[in-house]
């Protein structure tokens, strides 16, 4: 293969890749408009169609079914013509565990339940969707399911997702509260359970932030060399 070719297959590579990554965030886009106004029962009912639809990509989705099987099972009938069968299998898994955190996060809501903050961050790990939104960044790789339980690895992925999870809830809680929808948003959580304002809250959380970073930073000179 001459440099060119190469340059080309890369490229290619690089270019099916973004799509992928892009039409992702649409999927989540139209997951959330639907999920964050359903019931617990309604959630569940949209998480195992988006489910059925991924692991079945070529099937036709029933007529008169909620306009989310179809955009997922377009999205993964694209995906899967680049990626290859690890990242397929990891963003299943990824995917699976996501949707099961959004039911969680409907009967939460149903409930009323202000979690703890430790509590919170277990479930928000998924919401975030962050998860198989990696899985798509290794869309081309085949990299070994030894390599990414790494402990080391597995920190750095844990830290990342907290952080994401902190910048996402503090850009989007004045909406959230707006609309009566921030439950399950660190801001209220840390103003609900340490009987603080929003500027006390939102400098706790900053704090945290940065505990996050420095972690992150020292975590990464541990990573070794798989080769």
């Amino acid at each position: 293969m001459s440099s060119q070719e190469l340059f080309n297959c890369t490229d290619s590579y690089l270019i099916d890749g973004c799509r992928i990554g892009c039409d992702l965030m649409n999927l989540f886009f139209v997951i959330d408009e639907y999920s964050d106004i359903a019931d617990g029962k309604g959630a569940r009912v949209q998480a195992d169609i988006i489910m059925d639809a991924l692991r079945n990509p070529y099937k036709p989705r029933p007529s008169g079914e909620w306009i989310g099987g179809e955009v997922a099972r377009q999205y993964w009938e694209n995906a899967i013509k680049t990626a290859t069968p690890t990242a397929q299998k990891r963003f299943i898994d990824n995917f699976q565990t996501y949707t099961d955190s959004v039911v969680q996060q409907a009967l939460d809501r149903d409930d009323h339940n202000i979690r703890e903050v430790e509590d919170y961050f277990e479930v928000r790990r998924d919401t975030i969707g962050a998860k198989p939104s990696f899985a798509i960044n290794e869309v081309h790789l085949n990299i070994p399911d030894e390599v990414m339980q790494h402990d080391v690895l597995k920190k750095l992925h844990s830290s990342a997702i907290d952080m994401l999870c902190i910048g996402n809830d503090i850009c989007s809680w004045n909406v959230e509260q707006a609309k009566n929808d921030d439950l399950h948003n660190l801001v209220t959580i840390v103003m609900h359970h340490q009987k603080v304002d929003v500027h006390a809250a939102m400098k706790w959380i900053g704090e945290l932030h940065d505990k996050l970073v420095d972690e992150f930073l020292e975590t990464y000179k541990l990573l070794p060399s798989f080769g």
